[in-house]
């Protein structure tokens, strides 16, 4: 078999090698690491690369014989299923994909399987049933199957990551640091590839263009596997996480009492564990010795707000407790702001604001006239 490599196929190539490679390294350091996000995102690299190598094949002219025609290069079921459960990984360390998981890949495994089928009758014989499969309208079928997969995988994981970002401020005080930009990059990237996708779907069904209008759709694909193949691998995730996005238990029957509450209050005006930038609602449940899950409903039913709130308002009243003493003339606002547990101007300022209803510098002045 014959084969010519032009720019067009030159580009793909490079960029499914590169995504080879990067899997190869994340599939090592999984090993090494027991990192199961390491893993599926090893595989979604393979698997999207593997879009590619219909393409590629074809311009390296692999495809004259019609031997290669119908094989299974780029199962498009598979890709955005992993997406999702990579996205379910990062933010779950705990993560385990179970037997439950399975029937994620049904489509992918029916896709493949009947390709295979296909792809190895005799040429005759394959072109002809191809033929008839086209007059039944199976590409048509087969193509909005692979929509539907890419939308609903894509606004899972999508609608997953908004989810996460919602319960980031019921469990931490610092929350920037864990609004994992890598993840929200790598979903803009699958929606960008879900809407060019779609787009070119939709304009097959009224446009009849030839295979190199349809390269480009894979030259943006491309592009985009260069990005992700290296910020996958050098993102990092900055601390264990222990989003399920399922409902739990309610345990709410004590918050009503004062105990709790009290305790918790008098807890954080005698200890001051705001102090700590990083405080997470389970050490400070730990450190006050209650249940955590009590500690959360405590402050979210019994005071009407969410951790990140609870303890940002004590950080801010500390501040004005310190200005007060006079902390500013020997050190800036931000300096203050930092030593009671802030650790971002952008953050100790908007704080700030939402609890008294003015900037630092504004209070600062109504309190010296």
């Amino acid at each position: 078999m014959g084969y010519q490599i032009d720019l067009r196929s030159f580009f793909l190539l490079v960029a499914a090698f590169q995504a080879l490679v990067f899997s190869f390294l994340l599939l090592v350091r999984s090993a090494k690491r027991k990192s199961l996000s390491d893993k599926l995102l090893a595989l979604f690299l393979i698997s999207l690369a593997a879009t590619l190598s219909e393409h590629i094949a074809g311009w390296m002219g692999w495809y004259k014989s019609q031997q290669l025609t119908f094989f299974p290069f780029g199962n498009h079921f598979l890709f955005t299923p992993l997406a999702y459960l990579y996205v379910k990984s990062i933010t779950n360390s705990s993560f385990k994909v179970l037997r439950r998981d399975l029937p994620h890949f049904i489509p992918a495994a029916i896709y493949f399987a009947f390709h295979v089928a296909v792809w190895l009758m005799p040429v005759d014989h394959k072109l002809s049933f191809l033929s008839r499969l086209g007059a039944n309208n199976y590409y048509l079928f087969e193509g909005v199957c692979d929509m539907l997969v890419l939308l609903t995988y894509t606004s899972l994981s999508i609608l997953h990551y908004r989810a996460y970002l919602g319960w980031l401020p019921f469990e931490f005080s610092n929350t920037r640091p864990l609004e994992l930009v890598w993840l929200r990059n790598f979903l803009v990237i699958l929606f960008v590839v879900c809407l060019v996708e779609l787009a070119f779907s939709i304009s097959s069904l009224f446009y009849s263009y030839w295979y190199d209008v349809r390269y480009w759709d894979y030259f943006i694909r491309a592009i985009l596997l260069y990005y992700l193949s290296i910020a996958g691998y050098t993102s990092t995730r900055p601390v264990e996480l222990a989003f399920a996005n399922e409902i739990q238990p309610d345990i709410t029957t004590n918050i009503a009492e004062p105990l709790p509450m009290q305790r918790l209050a008098d807890f954080m005006t005698s200890q001051k564990p705001y102090l700590d930038p990083e405080l997470t609602l389970k050490q400070l449940a730990g450190r006050v010795e209650l249940p955590t899950q009590l500690v959360s409903q405590t402050i979210n039913i019994g005071l009407h707000k969410n951790f990140n709130d609870f303890v940002n308002e004590h950080r801010v009243q500390e501040i004005c407790a310190r200005l007060k003493m006079g902390d500013h003339k020997t050190k800036t606002l931000l300096g203050v702001g930092l030593d009671c547990g802030f650790n971002s101007k952008a953050t100790f300022n908007r704080s700030f604001k939402k609890v008294m209803g003015l900037s630092p510098k504004e209070w600062l002045e109504g309190q010296k006239s």
